[in-house]
């Protein structure tokens, strides 16, 4: 058994049950001790599973009834190990710290394995670090904790999104990237949001091919393995009760933007001067200003119409900004215009500006209550558990709320026969909204708030400034076109995605069933027969409302209602034999055959209709006009025999070799199936007779290579597909997409070397490993032209590495029985190239390096993946304060000194009549088609510069990923106190920030609106800052056409720490809860904890945590979450 696992256990028994009423008679005293003499408090001193006492402050216990016939007892303690000794009238006992790591139990593919012989390379997380956590999606808790492990997390919305995850970098450009999830021995292909992290007992991370070989199809790119909790056999039963209530709030950092309308329409009145003093700027004029009076006018008199809006009363004959270019002190915030009510007659409205990001964000409630019991006996075990979670959005109208369920027990129905089971059902119900991810959405509430004005209202106030309520009720808000006000505001016009927000409807109800049904033959002579069947099924209905009374689709067509409904269903087989065998006492064999089919279906089914009746009708009888439906379905499977063979010889040397053998429907069957293999072997040195290293306790060596598949691409790409099209009435088909029946698996060879230590007694532990993933015959597209019909098709083109280093270090500072510290670190080292691209995908070429554009980034031989091109900036034109952009003008023929001899027969370079350096065209010989000889010039391209984007070249961004990633965490316990601090972080990588580019240029363009950031008033270019870093400032198109956000000014560094949780608790004392619960309570504990509390990175705004390219102010913020809560054990 899992020695931790076991003391985890023991610990949360530690207060005992009620003692038996048949006792013995007599008082009997002990102490209890750690190995440097301390005494040992709260130490349990059990019979059986009993406790039946509790050491005190000063190590001592009293025995007064024990019962009938108990010869013994067993005193434990966390981080101790469990000591049984004789009943006597006195008892000294001295415990021994436990720091056998490598005899740790993990859970591996198809089974468990005790470290120690563990020849792969794998990271275990246990429950307590993951439970203290409070997210929607268990698998956040990994983010810092595992070396190789990088989690990008897409969005904050209340279930979690579904976070990005790569073990050991990217193998692939189209085929997938993400890791294997295994649930209880079996494939998930569900949402981890359905899984309720209480019920989790380990994290398992498998990243080299001995430890994912096995399975083979799908373990490329690693795999995470979660076994839920399950019942240790013990008398009696036992319930535990969690409850957590806390604050979600918005982590995301705002850019430094201007907030204050007073600050922006003087930034922009600022920018409509400049727009008029540097039209003519250039070397024709020499660079002279236009005049500044008539600048100044120029400002006052475009200023509401290229903004739309004045949102301040000016007094006549006045101007808003005055000539030193500060607001105007006369004028007050708010404005009364003349408009139309709804009937068309005169109307007055109060135009004020309202701030959108308070508006839209709001601090939420979470709450989650969970409840399990475990009982079991010799012949049965049985886990129940049953969890709640509320989780509201810190964007309004938006929530998750979850109902989980589990079951899982299992019978020994004989002494070679078990049973057991597995069943869970959740049901979810969550509520987002739309356009999250699209930046060019007027519906997008996350790009709005971040990037409108702070000069315009969000609601229609009437002329006294009341917000205005319609006659059903609603809230009336400013669209931002001219109707009931004369004014247009340019800015996403009409568009208001608060209203949006508070009118429409964007919700989904989803069920989850995973139910595993299994069992275990014992055959004898070290035989085992497993079989394990598994049915996942989802059943979802989404339903997504436009009302029909105010926004686009409103007037359109009256509003409009989709229901979706999908159904996706999934069995998994398996049979396992399994052999087990020592002989002569040294030899130890283990053996596995297999055979697995996964069979995946899909089906989904929705509509549309359109003029609706009534808003709150979420069906689609509420609409009057029909959409247009739709259904599709789906299929996919696999299947594969595998085997595996372990060896080891006197606990010390270790061999062992897997095979798989798997067919994947996504391939033609002439080419389904394909054979995967590891060989992996380690050696404990530290057992050796001649290794007498006494502060080494334990030193493991071990290495692996073997080769996993990838078939991460959609399904039938193997077969040409059309789509069915009326034409006039007639059939007609129209391509859609070109098959390739030559298409096969992606394969990864996976290479890996570490040791594995255990120092100063267990004091410092941890492991070091260098791999190197090669991938090749990548799945990838290959562009066609369009006289084919057809834009692409996929192939297996080119080839990726990965190659890297892995550390993980643990060490226990300080380790008494009242006090201990310890302090873990890990970090990872990688360079992510694509070796090889084929001939026909090589379509330009960048410094060098030859390959093919796709979107923003350039995939060439010797490259990173997700490589940006971008224009490369020459630096701000000190006369102009333009932008200039390097570019490849001509070509200029290379020249080399022209040398003659002088007077005493010397070759020195000739000099012409001034005395200047004579230099001579440099030539070089070449052979034309015919044979002929000739001397051409050596010709190269001239590096200039260009104002102009549109004229300038583009050069390779800095590599992306990261020169150092990983993670390190504290722990403290004190008395029954303790503290965890956990930190994420990455060291190197670029990032694009697109929105700060934005930013700087929200002032620029025919119109105004956009928001601004601070930066573009103090460190762009002037008359008095020449050598500024950003252009100048300047409203109009004159100035933008010229500038692009994809320059290299803005790819800055993507390092940032991240603080990712603090947790203090307490746990009450045996003793009290002993006086006072009288033996009811085994524990308590009562805790606080923050998560995603704060992080660092460039400048304030910039999160490279969710994303490995460009930034993503569109997407929901990430949640910070305050919260405090008890866990009760009976």
């Amino acid at each position: 058994m899992n020695k931790k696992l076991a003391l985890l256990s023991l610990s949360l028994l530690m207060a005992g049950g009620a003692v038996a009423q048949n006792t013995a008679t007599g008082q009997m005293i002990g102490h209890v001790s750690d190995p440097d003499g301390q005494p040992v408090a709260r130490a349990a001193v059990k019979v059986g599973e009993r406790v039946v006492a509790v050491t005190d402050k000063n190590g001592n216990f009293t025995l007064t009834k024990l019962p009938a016939g108990t010869r013994s007892v067993t005193i434990s303690y966390i981080g101790m190990k469990s000591i049984k000794t004789s009943v006597s009238s006195t008892m000294n006992v001295t415990m021994e710290w436990d720091n056998a790591n490598l005899d740790e139990v993990m859970v591996v593919a198809y089974g468990t394995a005790k470290k120690s012989s563990f020849t792969g390379s794998a990271a275990t997380i246990k429950a307590d670090d993951i439970n203290k956590l409070q997210v929607a999606n268990p698998v956040e808790g990994l983010k810092g904790r595992v070396a190789g492990v990088q989690i990008y997390s897409n969005s904050g919305r209340p279930d979690g999104g579904t976070p990005t995850i790569r073990i050991r970098g990217i193998s692939s450009i189209n085929a997938g990237n993400d890791p294997l999830i295994i649930v209880d021995g079996a494939p998930y292909p569900g949402d981890l949001s359905s899984i309720n992290q209480q019920d989790i007992e380990t994290f398992s991370v498998l990243k080299d091919a001995a430890s994912a070989a096995l399975y083979g199809a799908r373990g490329a790119n690693g795999v995470i393995i979660i076994t839920t909790k399950r019942t240790r056999s013990h008398h009696g039963a036992r319930v535990t009760f969690d409850a957590k209530w806390g604050v979600n709030q918005v982590a995301q950092q705002r850019y430094e933007t201007v907030r204050d309308a007073a600050g922006y329409y003087e930034a922009y009145h600022r920018a409509l001067r400049n727009e008029s003093l540097y039209e003519n700027l250039n070397a024709q004029n020499n660079y002279q200003l236009g005049d500044e009076k008539a600048a100044y006018e120029f400002a006052n008199k475009n200023m509401q119409e290229r903004l739309g809006y004045l949102t301040y009363t000016v007094p006549d004959g006045q101007n808003l900004v005055l000539e030193n270019g500060k607001l105007n002190p006369a004028a007050t915030l708010g404005r009364v215009v003349k408009g139309k009510d709804a009937s068309g007659k005169p109307f007055d409205y109060t135009i004020t500006p309202d701030d959108w990001y308070e508006l839209a964000y709001r601090p939420a409630l979470r709450q989650e209550y969970n409840l399990n019991v475990a009982k079991g006996n010799d012949n049965s075990n049985i886990y129940f558990s049953m969890g709640y979670l509320d989780n509201k959005g810190i964007l309004q109208n938006t929530d998750f709320k979850r109902i989980t369920s589990r079951l899982k027990a299992d019978w020994n129905a004989k002494d070679w026969l078990n049973f057991n089971t597995n069943i869970t059902y959740t049901n979810s119900q969550s509520h987002n909204v739309e356009g999250e991810g699209d930046a060019n959405s007027s519906g997008s509430i996350f790009g709005l708030v971040n990037n409108i004005a702070p000069i315009y209202p969000a609601y229609l106030r009437d002329g006294k400034g009341n917000i205005m309520v319609d006659n059903m009720g609603f809230t009336r808000y400013d669209y931002g076109k001219k109707g009931y006000l004369p004014m247009n505001r340019p800015f996403l016009s009409y568009s208001n995605p608060l209203s949006d927000n508070a009118l429409n409807y964007n919700g989904e109800n989803t069920h989850t069933l995973n139910a595993n049904v299994g069992a275990d033959v014992l055959l004898g002579k070290g035989f085992k027969f497993v079989t394990n069947n598994t049915l996942y099924l989802i059943s979802s209905r989404g339903e997504n409302l436009s009302n029909p009374y105010y926004g686009q689709s409103a007037e359109s067509s009256k509003g409009f209602v989709s229901v979706g409904s999908d159904l996706r269903v999934r069995h998994n087989f398996q049979q396992l034999l399994n052999y087990t065998r020592t002989f002569a006492g040294i030899h130890n064999v283990e053996a596995l055959v297999g055979h697995e089919y996964y069979r995946s279906k899909s089906y989904s089914l929705s509509g549309t209709r359109t003029n609706l009746v009534d808003h709150k009708n979420h069906e689609l009888g509420g609409g009057l006009e029909n959409g247009t439906p739709s259904s599709s379905a789906g299929l996919y499977n696999t299947e594969g025999w595998f085997a595996r063979a372990n060896y080891s010889l006197f606990d010390r040397y270790f061999a062992s070799a897997s095979f798989r053998r798997d067919a994947s429907s996504r391939f033609h069957p002439d080419h389904r199936w394909g054979n995967f293999w590891s060989l992996s072997g380690a050696w404990i040195i530290s057992k050796e007779s001649f290794f007498n290293v006494k502060w080494v306790d334990e030193l493991k060596l071990k290495a692996s290579y073997g080769e996993q598949g990838n078939d991460g691409i959609k399904d039938y790409l193997y077969t040409t597909t059309y789509t069915f099209k009326n034409s006039n009435g007639k059939l007609a088909l129209v391509p859609r997409l070109l098959g390739n029946e030559k298409i096969s698996w992606e394969k990864n060879g996976n290479f890996n070397v570490g040791v594995e230590f255990s120092l100063f007694k267990g004091r410092l532990s941890g492991q070091v490993e260098v791999f190197n993933r090669s991938t090749h015959d990548m799945l990838s597209t290959y562009s066609l032209p369009r006289s084919y019909g057809f834009t692409s098709f996929y192939d297996n083109l080119g080839n990726m590495s990965n190659r890297g280093v892995e550390v993980e270090l643990n060490a226990e500072l300080v380790r008494t029985s009242k006090f201990s510290w310890s302090v873990g670190v890990n970090f990872t080292h990688y360079k992510n190239q694509i070796t090889s691209i084929p001939d026909q995908k090589k379509l330009k070429e960048y410094e060098g390096h030859k390959g093919y554009e796709s979107g923003n980034f350039f995939y060439g031989e010797g490259l990173p993946m997700w490589t940006r091109f971008l224009y490369r900036s020459a630096g701000v034109d000190e006369k102009t304060g333009e932008m200039t952009y390097y570019t490849w003008a001509y070509r200029y023929d290379l020249t080399k000194p022209k040398m003659v001899k002088d007077a005493n027969g010397k070759e020195v370079q000739q000099l012409d009549r001034w005395g200047e350096p004579v230099y001579e065209i440099l030539k070089k010989k070449v052979t034309d088609a015919n044979g002929k000889v000739e001397e051409v010039p050596v010709a190269k391209d001239r590096l200039t510069k260009t104002t102009l984007a549109s004229e300038a070249s583009y050069f390779l961004g800095k590599d992306p990923h990261p020169d150092l990633y990983g993670g390190f965490n504290t722990r403290l316990t004190y008395a029954g106190f303790d503290l965890g601090i956990d930190f994420s972080f990455q060291l190197g990588g670029h990032i694009l920030d697109k929105d700060y580019a934005n930013l700087m240029n929200g002032l620029s363009g025919e119109f105004g609106g956009s928001a601004v950031h601070k930066d573009a008033l103090t460190k762009t270019w002037s008359p008095t800052n020449r050598h500024a870093k950003y252009p100048r400032l300047q409203a109009g198109t004159a100035l933008s056409t010229n500038s692009s956000a994809d320059v290299d000014t803005y790819y800055v560094s993507a390092s940032f720490l991240s603080l990712n949780n603090i947790n203090f608790g307490y746990t009450v004392p045996k003793e009290f809860l002993y006086r006072y619960a009288k033996g009811q309570v085994q524990n308590l504990r009562l805790y606080v904890s923050a998560d995603n509390v704060h992080y660092w990175s460039a400048r304030k705004g910039l999160d490279p945590r969710q994303s490995v390219s460009t930034t993503k102010q569109v997407q929901y913020s990430p949640v910070r979450t305050i919260s405090g809560g008890l866990t009760l054990t009976f």
